[in-house]
């Protein structure tokens, strides 16, 4: 099952919440993801690994095979704007990933979570 869910406006409902946070978050994300920032990672489970896709700026992953420890894999994709706040589907064994930039909705499809392309211009 997918999930995404937007916490900038839930955060005053959730404010006396405390959290247990995994063992292992890669650097990048933990400096780019203060209490105050605005920018939803997403994770999407396939064959066993958890991905998490992260911005801002450029997109980027983390892995996990127990969503406790995640390891940093890079730079996904950069977009002009900042790329952030990323939705993964699968349809039809290809996953798109819907994410903002500049103030602006894109789209990008992969068939391994870990390459992916711009669709063509048609769409």
């Amino acid at each position: 099952m997918l999930r995404h869910h937007c916490g900038s406006d839930h955060a005053p409902r959730f404010a006396n919440v405390k959290l247990l946070l995994p063992a292992v978050f890669p650097l990048e994300f933990v400096a780019a993801h203060s209490p105050a920032s605005d920018f939803t990672p997403y994770v999407v489970g396939h064959e066993g690994v958890y991905y998490m896709f992260y911005g801002p700026g450029q997109m980027r992953l983390a892995v996990s095979e127990d969503l406790w420890t995640w390891r940093a894999e890079g730079v996904c994709f950069s977009q002009d704007g900042g790329a952030r706040d990323p939705c993964v589907v699968r349809i039809d064994g290809v996953f798109h990933m819907v994410y903002t930039a500049g103030g602006s909705v894109f789209l990008r499809t992969s068939d391994d979570l870990r390459t992916w392309r711009e669709p063509p211009r048609e769409i």
